[in-house]
């Protein structure tokens, strides 16, 4: 079990803070920019594991906004990826062979790619380059960080939580790197430090709250889930998959251990966050929990009532529910298997009328008729099938006997609902792969340690 050091807790949370927010800062934004690709090379050589908080704090997404090792570009090419290749290129010096688990995964990767083409996606164009890219990178991380397997998960995730929450706060109380946007003609939405991988430290914060290795993991969980509270509340807006996410994690917790059914800290957080945010998808005066609660009560009278069709739903439900449908109507090799890389979905069984935007799908997908992005679980299971998932969760069911379970848990959870926003959703997986070899090497030599005791006794 790794300890929890505050020493090494507050100066990782620092340096989160350092580049999250300095990211917005002009001309600064350049120098910690060069400095962090330059700390990154220094800790892949010397093999340490601070490295994960600029390469999952950072993003795309703010792209003209902010300046990082994500958006600064050489040749037309990320910093980031020049550092992968870096990071890639120091691995073929350093080790001699692939482990065989690697070459299984790369075995399928190859054969997937196989199979893509084979289905006629080469011919989606961006979407199948992006699909391909993403798990290649994946695969790059994998191999050139497979060392980053026996880290201290609690240090690491909670240092970049806490930078995280403060650098989203400082954002919005000083106005630097805040952009605010027309969502609709009579609604304006600020956008403050998001990316995807703030679900994963939302949902790493709850179940390191409700299960915390010592009493210091919870008191900084907890310290964590109030910043989170308390920017979501300067900013006035809880995203949709965050609540999503922060239900299924808080559900997640109390069927882990039935007792915690007393310890309502967490959803009282999640309770009065939402009651006090107006939802800019309906009308001000309603929360944003009351949104999601007429959403579910509309999916629960689909569900139960007859006389209740699919074009009676909430349109956002709506939306979810007919490419779920649909999703479910592909022949059965696609619905095990996937449809692979650039993989797309089209209406078959239900149809989605005139009435989608942008918020639902991208431009290009809605007058093209062909989605090849969905929400949550269902893209996953566009991309690769039932199989997938299921191997997924039976290795994270394996691996919590050996690694951090909260870890494991979380990377499952951010796995299958958050795939294919980001590169990030494969550098997670990426990690929870490399911690899966390491569980494997962790039995190898507990059953040899077994066999040589056995034989010994004999």
């Amino acid at each position: 079990m790794c300890n929890f050091n505050y020493r090494e807790y507050i100066k990782y949370s620092l340096f989160s803070i350092l580049i999250l927010y300095g990211q917005f800062i002009p001309y600064i934004n350049i120098v910690i920019t060069l400095l962090v690709f330059f700390i990154l090379i220094y800790g892949t050589i010397h093999k340490k594991q601070f490295i994960l908080i600029p390469i999952l704090g950072l993003s795309f997404i703010h792209g003209e906004s902010s300046i990082s090792i994500y958006t600064f570009k050489i040749g037309g090419l990320s910093l980031l990826y020049v550092y992968i290749a870096i990071a890639f290129i120091l691995s073929l010096f350093q080790r001699k062979k692939l482990h065989r688990y690697e070459l299984i995964f790369f075995v399928l990767f190859i054969t997937y790619l196989i199979y893509s083409i084979l289905s006629g996606n080469a011919l989606s164009g961006e979407y199948f380059i992006n699909d391909v890219m993403f798990i290649l990178i994946a695969f790059l991380f994998l191999f050139s960080f497979r060392w980053l397997n026996n880290i201290n998960y609690d240090l690491i995730f909670l240092s970049l939580s806490s930078g995280y929450f403060i650098s989203k706060i400082l954002v919005l109380i000083t106005g630097i790197g805040l952009e605010v946007t027309n969502y609709t003609s009579v609604i304006v939405q600020k956008n403050a430090l998001f990316d995807p991988v703030e679900y994963f430290l939302i949902l790493y914060c709850i179940h390191s709250f409700f299960y915390p290795l010592t009493k210091n993991v919870r008191l900084v969980s907890f310290l964590n889930l109030l910043l989170f509270s308390f920017g979501s509340i300067l900013l006035g807006y809880v995203h949709g998959g965050a609540m999503v996410m922060i239900f299924v994690s808080l559900i997640y917790c109390l069927i882990r251990n039935i007792k915690y059914l007393l310890i309502l800290s967490g959803v009282l957080i999640f309770i009065l966050t939402s009651l006090t945010l107006p939802s800019i998808n309906n009308d001000s005066n309603d929360s944003v929990l009351s949104y999601k609660l007429q959403k579910v009560t509309g999916l629960a009278e689909f569900m139960f009532d007859d006389n209740f069709g699919v074009y009676s739903l909430p349109r956002s439900t709506q939306v979810r529910v007919i490419e779920t449908l649909n999703l479910l109507d592909q022949p059965l090799p696609y619905i095990m298997l996937g449809k692979g890389f650039g993989g797309y979905l089209e209406q078959s069984k239900y149809y989605y009328g005139r009435y989608l935007n942008k918020d639902d799908y991208s431009e290009d997908q809605i007058r093209s008729k062909k989605f090849y992005v969905l929400h949550s679980i269902n893209q996953l299971l566009l991309k690769h099938g039932v199989i997938f998932i299921a191997l997924i969760v039976l290795m994270g069911m394996k691996m919590r006997k050996r690694i951090n379970k909260n870890y494991v848990d979380v990377s499952i959870i951010f796995i299958l609902f958050s795939y294919a926003f980001t590169i990030k959703p494969y550098l997670i997986l990426s990690l929870f792969l490399i911690s899966f070899i390491y569980y494997l090497g962790i039995k190898k030599t507990e059953n040899t340690v077994h066999h040589e005791t056995k034989n010994i006794s004999n």
